[in-house]
């Protein structure tokens, strides 16, 4: 049950966003079907995109999670308005220990793993991930996982 996955992960990040001046929001419709997955996988592959979202959103900047099923698959974008990901650093960001910017200012902690270990855990479930970006527009991750 998707519904269930999402609300622990929104309570996950909740505080950081609002910490943050972020608005965070989610839009889950009644009626999901249920699919076949393994839970914690799902779960860490929602929470890594929202800590990525909240870590790289600025002050009064915006989070919308969705989640659909559509065409035997669910899916699930995460959207933010954060700094975004360069073009030259979109085709490899998903290799361990990539990092979206080499500007100190910008770099944020972390160990350059979490969407290293988001498209491992999709791959393993034979779903994709589409990263969409645009510097200083933000950042929309779409996960589809076959239903």
């Amino acid at each position: 049950h998707i519904h269930q996955v999402i609300k622990g992960c929104l309570r996950s990040v909740e505080q950081a966003a609002k910490e943050g001046g972020i608005h965070l929001t989610a839009d889950i419709p009644e009626g999901l079907p249920t699919f076949d997955a393994d839970l914690r996988s799902v779960h860490q592959i929602v929470l890594n995109l929202l800590s990525n979202a909240v870590k790289f959103t600025n002050y009064a900047g915006r989070i919308e999670l969705t989640a659909e099923a559509l065409d035997h698959l669910m899916i699930i974008k995460v959207k933010d308005t954060g700094v975004g990901i360069p073009p030259e650093s979109l085709e490899d960001i998903t290799k361990p220990f990539a990092q979206s910017h080499s500007d100190p200012h910008m770099t944020q902690e972390g160990t350059g793993l979490g969407l290293s270990i988001v498209a491992s855990l999709v791959a393993a479930h034979d779903g994709t991930l589409d990263i969409q970006s645009e510097i200083d527009q933000g950042t929309t991750v779409t996960v589809s996982f076959p239903l």
